[in-house]
Formats: C-alpha cells, structure tokens, sequence
C-alpha cells in the first residue's frame, strides 16, 4: 500500500567530508509503480541535491523533512511537503528530580565547520578554551574566567562519552541551565525538546527557525546571535529560581502535550493517510 524511504544511503562517519558513496539498492526505481511513495529526509545539510535527484527520478509523492525550508523545496521540487519536526521520547527523557548540582550545563560537539556559537561562548566560559574538552566539578576552578568562578559548569565535547539515554536525561536534569543552539542549516535537534522534557532551562540563540515550535521567555530563555546579552541572561537565570522554574514548567508541560515522538507519529501516519 506504501513504500516508504530514508535519506541515509550514505557511509558515515570515517571519511569526513571525502564520504564515499553508499547505496545499498542502486537499482530501485519507483517511477513507474502505481503505489504511493514518500521519503522521510535526514542530514539535509549534507548532498541534499543528490537526495532531491532521487526524489525527482522516482517521483515520490510526499516527503517529509524537518527543516524549516520545506514550502520553499516544495515549491522547487513540485512535490508536497510535510514539516515533521524532531520530538522527544518521554519514556527515556523526563523529570528524575535530580539535584541541581550544576548551574550550566553543554554536551556535544562543536562543528565550527558549520556554527560558531558555541565555541565563542566556551570562550566567555574559559581561559585557554582550546585545551578545555571536558569540564565538571572536579576540574581546576583556573580554568574558569572570574565571573563563573565559583558557578558549577558542565562542559563535553568527547563524541563518546559515557552519557546517552536515561543516564543523560539525568545529567541534564541536575543543571539549572542548559545549551542548545541551531545546528547545521539551522536544523533545530532533538536536543532542545530532550533538555525542555528533562526540565532544564533551555538556552539557545535567538533564530526565526523556533517560530511555532516554542517561544522565548515562556518555554525557554534566548540570547542575542552576537552574545551581547549571553552573560547577563546567564547569571540571572543562575541566581532567580522562581523565574527559572516557571519557564521550566511550563517547557517540560509544553513538550510532553506537543512534541513527543507520538505526536510526530500521528502527523505522520494522518498525512500519509490522506494520500492512500
């Protein structure tokens, strides 16, 4: 009755940007089938013409993506397009009523290759910030610029750290305050709906890509792209509780009622509903 693809016919991860191509049914042609067919989009940062090529070449009847693009690659393509944005497992990210042993919190890579916010705000946060990968409560307090001397950071760039699932909705469930900014193209992660559902404030950058996903001061908290305000923002949120608490709650409530992964679920199978 359908025939659904993934984006990811591509090998990951061990050459870099000189990734080989991987595509494990090269021979798969769809064009002429009188079956419905839609395609669910990932990493659209990555060779997006060739992933736009094989839905021209097979004309699929709907694809799914979420980026925030998609009326404009809808209008391009002359395919429909539905905006399925990421969500949150609530079974696995949730309120473990941590204690609030960190003030801040970041766990991720950087990708300065793509974004620089968060590499300048590791240097409003640290002194050599080149040679600083991880960071916790253990680490010399030298390391950190005065201002947050005496405030407990949280800080990993290590791709394999020990932190995933129940473990890492725990980790950020015991930070006042966590960061999350737009990754590549401006695609807006799992992380921030995980961080909202784990009830830590969510810091991000301020961006137009958020707009009907959530808003600033009621379900999170977003500084300017240039960092003006980052710091006073910070150490606000660090020092009131009950303005932090209200965004908190208000997030997790906002999250759990709008963007777990069942909600994704029912657009997705209301959608393609439609056009069987």
């Amino acid at each position: 009755d359908l025939i659904c693809f993934g984006a990811g016919w591509e090998w990951e991860g061990l050459w870099g940007e000189n990734e080989m191509e991987f595509d494990p049914q090269p021979s798969i042609s769809v064009s002429g089938l009188n079956i419905p067919t839609v395609m669910i989009l990932n990493k659209e940062y990555k060779k997006l013409k060739k992933k736009f090529d094989f839905i021209k070449k097979n004309k699929i009847s709907m694809v799914f993506t979420a980026h925030h693009n998609y009326k404009l690659w809808e209008q391009e393509l002359n395919v429909p397009f539905t905006h399925l944005p990421f969500a949150v497992d609530e079974k696995v990210f949730n309120d473990y009523a941590m204690k609030k042993k960190y003030d801040f919190g970041f766990s991720g890579s950087l990708h300065k290759h793509w974004i620089d916010h968060r590499e300048r705000i590791k240097s409003k946060l640290f002194y050599f910030p080149k040679f600083i990968k991880n960071f916790d409560t253990k680490s010399s307090t030298l390391f950190k610029k005065p201002s947050f001397r005496r405030k407990n950071i949280f800080w990993n760039e290590n791709p394999f750290n020990a932190y995933h699932g129940k473990k890492y909705s725990k980790l950020i469930n015991s930070s006042k305050i966590w960061l999350c900014t737009t990754s590549a193209i401006d695609l807006v992660g799992p992380r921030f709906y995980e961080i909202m559902a784990s009830k830590s404030l969510l810091f991000s950058n301020r961006s137009e890509v958020y707009n009907g996903l959530f808003k600033n001061e009621e379900h999170c908290i977003l500084y300017d792209n240039n960092l003006d305000d980052f710091l006073d923002k910070l150490n606000f949120f660090i020092k009131n509780e009950k303005q932090r608490k209200t965004i908190i709650n208000n997030a997790y409530e906002h999250v759990m009622e709008n963007h777990t992964w069942s909600n994704r679920i029912d657009l997705f199978t209301k959608t393609v509903t439609d056009i069987l």
